[in-house]
C-alpha cells in the first residue's frame, strides 16, 4: 500500500490558545499573527477575534482549535499515514526513508479520504507513473462548490462545478518524489499558488484523478471573512440599524453545506462535514 505522508504547513497552536483563553489569561498577539505579510489578511487581527469572542457562543480560539481537531481526525483515518509539521527537523529524513509516498501538503481546516492511497494506486494503474496526483477539490462554505479540470471526469460534484484558480488548489495535489520533482524542491510545493508556479516552469508529469481525495473548508473563523464581520462597513451598517452580512451567514453557511446528497463512497466527508456544521450552528447561537 502507497505511503501518505501528510505536511501541515504553518499555523498557530490553537489548543493552547484556546485553553489559555478559557483560563483567562492574557494571550500574546505573535502566537497567532503572521510575522510575515500575507495579501488580504486583516492588519487588526486582534481586535477582530476580540469582536467574535463578544458575540459568538464559542470563542474564536476554541472554534479554531476544534476544526483543526477534526481536521487531525481525518488524517489520522488514513491507514499508516505520517503526519508532520512543515517545521518538523526530522521532515528531509523521513521524506527520504520513504522514497515512494505521496506527500500531501495541507491547512489546519483540511479533509482527506482514508482510502487516499487505494485511490493513488488506481490512478496509477490506470494512467500510469505520475509526479503528481491532482483530484476534485470540494470547497465547502458559503456558497459550497467543487474545484474541476475537464482532464478529470469526476464522479461526483458537490455544489457547483468550479474551474480551478491555479494548477493545484489547497491539498488537492499529491507529490511523488524522484523523476519530475527532486526531494531539493519539495519545499517549493508547500503553497499551491507557489507551487503551481513552479510547475508550470518544471512541467512535472499530473495525472487526474476523478475521485474526490481530499477536501477544504471556508468556516465563518476564516481570517479572511472577519472583516466582513466586524470590519468598518460592517460597523457602519451596525451604526445605520441596518442588517449586516454576519446576521445571518452562520445560518446560511449550515444551509449550504447540507450534506443530504453526498453519495456512500464518501462518507468521510459527510462525517467530517457534519462535525464542522455543527460547530457553526453552535457558535452562531
Amino acid at each position: 500500500m502507497t505511503q501518505i505522508i501528510f505536511i501541515c504547513r504553518r499555523s498557530p497552536d490553537w489548543a493552547s490558545l484556546s485553553r489559555d483563553y478559557q483560563q483567562g489569561l492574557k494571550i500574546d498577539d505573535s502566537r497567532y499573527v503572521p510575522q510575515e505579510h500575507i495579501p488580504g489578511f486583516p492588519k487588526d487581527l486582534p481586535r477582530l477575534i476580540a469582536k467574535w469572542n463578544k458575540s459568538k457562543k464559542v470563542d474564536f480560539f476554541t472554534f479554531r482549535a476544534t476544526v483543526a481537531e477534526i481536521s487531525q481526525q481525518s488524517i489520522r483515518s488514513v491507514p499508516s499515514s505520517i503526519s508532520l509539521e512543515a517545521n518538523d527537523p526530522r521532515l528531509a529524513e523521513i521524506v527520504a526513508g520513504h522514497p515512494d509516498a505521496l506527500i500531501y501538503f495541507h491547512d489546519d481546516d483540511d479533509f482527506f479520504s482514508p482510502d487516499i492511497a487505494k485511490d493513488a494506486e488506481a490512478a496509477a494503474e490506470k494512467g500510469g507513473a505520475f509526479d503528481v496526483l491532482v483530484s476534485p477539490l470540494p470547497r465547502i462554505g458559503l456558497p459550497t462548490y467543487t474545484f474541476v479540470t475537464p482532464e478529470m471526469e469526476p464522479e461526483f460534484v458537490w455544489g457547483a462545478p468550479t474551474p480551478f484558480h491555479y494548477t493545484f488548489q489547497s491539498n488537492n495535489y499529491g507529490l511523488r518524489l524522484g523523476g519530475g520533482i527532486p526531494a531539493e524542491d519539495l519545499l517549493k510545493y508547500a503553497d499551491h499558488v507557489e507551487a503551481s508556479a513552479f510547475a508550470d516552469e518544471t512541467k512535472p508529469v499530473i495525472r487526474y484523478s476523478s475521485k474526490i481525495l481530499s477536501a477544504t473548508i471556508k468556516t465563518p473563523a476564516s481570517a479572511s471573512l472577519l472583516q466582513f464581520f466586524f470590519g468598518r462597513r460592517a460597523r457602519l451598517l451596525s451604526l445605520l440599524g441596518r442588517r449586516t452580512w454576519r446576521d445571518s451567514y452562520f445560518q446560511d453557511f449550515v444551509k449550504a453545506c447540507d450534506t443530504s446528497a453526498l453519495p456512500a463512497d464518501l462518507d468521510w466527508l459527510r462525517r467530517d462535514s457534519d462535525k464542522v456544521i455543527a460547530l457553526v450552528d453552535k457558535a452562531g447561537g
